[in-house]
């Protein structure tokens, strides 16, 4: 029985001693919970995130500061906030203060008229931007209407009004048609840089336009590009008495004209030719026995005339169609230097069928003084199509000068710029602004011929998505869709088989 007690006795001390040994452990493990090595590190890591964070934090509120254009990056597939080297031109050689303020209900303001607006109020100290709702201050009314962007230059005290409706352009003819907005341009950079321009501009120019022969008015993608010139036009009638004058405009456009003009207004014209000016001549096709007797007269003085007829091109057109002429682009000068360099195209065509390409040729332009340049031409497959003298219609293949440039520097530099009047169709220009280059060599030319002036009208941008197709695409879909998944289901099967067999 002793020898029993004595062995319990010396369980209960070992059972004891055990259970002081572990309150000691966990007793150290509390103590040492704060200065234990994996602690320490662990603190470490948390004092280092905090100290990231903390940097993050007040990176983003630094940056929250920067202007929009530094912050912001056109990701956009049709990159409407892009600014080109025009605007990036102008801008940087601002000498006067220009205000943008944007009369809107912010609340419903279209973000990307917010967004291209900010990004000029960045781009230089000289331009400063506001957005005002008219509800909360009713004053900014006095200056525009809502949904307007009002552009002023303190120095000049000359402003500029931009409708969003302009900026942001639609298809009215959807419109009236299904009563969809169908919205086809984003013009926000074009009509801003146009505005500063205009407002910081103390020196309009003027442009002639001829009137009394049937002419065409300009349509509304060309007006709205000369108007972003700091351009005014200014109809002229010469038949009604009216004068014209080198010195009140450098040019003068004769756009389509159905009527010949009178031997006293050819006189007039070649008078303001001798002084200097400029005539920017679009012929157009009014059947092919169509005769301008006078105003070829006039034009031939400087070694060119229009030919009767219409020229079609089965090699170089557009759509498979022959009177849709793609022209080769001459090298000349800043004219046609820009779409030269990059290979840009030029569109001839009527999408409407009731215009045609018209053509011109050189006469003796070596005696009569006249130097001639080639802008545009067809190619060497083309045909010319008129009614003969004998009242027989001619088809006459060969190639045909469908652009041309005439000078004359012996007797006051006159000059004339001869093109067909598809070249400023209004359906072209409107649907292939981003493809094609006939308003810029227009636009180039009022350049060239008005001193001190430079190109600063910008097309606006399609909002239309364009799909790549294939023509003939049966082929690659059977291909793509049935023969490629096929073989590889094939080549997986015995792959798969042959593994089972190993």
């Amino acid at each position: 029985m002793k020898d029993d007690k004595d062995l319990f006795d010396q369980n209960m001390i070992t059972d004891s001693e055990q259970e002081t040994d572990s309150a000691a452990e966990e007793k150290v493990t509390v103590k040492d919970l704060f200065t234990s090595r994996s602690t320490r590190k662990g603190g470490y890591s948390v004092g280092l995130s905090i100290v990231v964070v903390a940097i993050a934090v007040v990176l983003s509120l630094l940056v929250g500061f920067l202007p929009e254009n530094l912050t912001k990056f056109d990701i956009s597939d049709l990159r409407i906030y892009e600014t080109g080297d025009t605007t990036k031109q102008v801008v940087s050689e601002l000498d006067k203060n220009v205000e943008i303020t944007v009369i809107a209900d912010l609340k419903n303001l279209d973000s990307r008229i917010k967004r291209i607006v900010d990004k000029y109020d960045g781009m230089s100290n000289k331009i400063s931007a506001a957005f005002v709702d008219p509800v909360v201050t009713p004053s900014v009314l006095e200056l525009a209407n809502t949904n307007n962007v009002y552009v002023y230059c303190p120095q000049t005290q000359k402003s500029k009004t931009i409708n969003f409706d302009d900026i942001i352009q639609y298809d009215m003819y959807t419109y009236y048609s299904t009563g969809q907005y169908d919205e086809t341009i984003f013009d926000g950079e074009g009509q801003l840089t146009g505005a500063i321009v205009n407002v910081t501009d103390e020196n309009p120019t003027t442009v002639y336009a001829l009137v009394g022969h049937g002419e065409s008015e300009l349509g509304s993608f060309m007006a709205d590009l000369i108007t972003k010139q700091n351009i005014s036009l200014k109809e002229v009638n010469l038949i009604s008495g009216d004068r014209i004058s080198k010195d009140e405009a450098e040019v003068i456009i004769v756009n389509g004209p159905t009527m010949d003009i009178t031997e006293a207004e050819s006189k007039q014209l070649a008078d303001y030719l001798a002084s200097g000016g400029t005539i920017l001549y679009f012929g157009t096709y009014q059947g092919t026995s169509f005769k301008l007797n006078n105003l070829n007269a006039l034009f031939a003085t400087y070694g060119i005339v229009q030919q009767d007829g219409f020229i079609r091109d089965n090699s170089n057109n557009f759509a498979s169609t022959p009177t849709y002429i793609v022209p080769k682009i001459d090298f000349f000068l800043n004219i046609t230097s820009d779409a030269y360099n990059k290979r840009l195209i030029v569109l001839l065509a009527d999408q409407t069928g009731k215009d045609f390409v018209v053509g011109f040729e050189e006469k003796d332009a070596a005696r009569s003084g006249a130097e001639v340049y080639t802008l545009l031409e067809s190619d060497d497959t083309a045909e010319r199509v008129y009614v003969d003298e004998n009242g027989e219609n001619v088809v006459v293949s060969g190639k045909t000068v469908l652009g041309y440039f005439a000078r004359k520097t012996e007797t006051g530099g006159g000059r004339i710029f001869a093109f067909s009047d598809v070249m400023i169709d209004d359906v072209i220009l409107s649907n292939y602004s981003n493809s094609v280059s006939n308003a810029t060599i227009i636009v180039n030319v009022l350049a060239y011929s008005i001193e001190g002036m430079a190109n600063v009208s910008i097309p606006g941008k399609s909002l239309q998505i364009t799909y790549n197709t294939i023509p003939n695409g049966f082929a690659l879909g059977t291909a793509y869709m049935i023969i490629i998944p096929v073989t590889i289901m094939v080549i997986g099967l015995a792959v798969w088989l042959r593994r089972r067999r190993v």
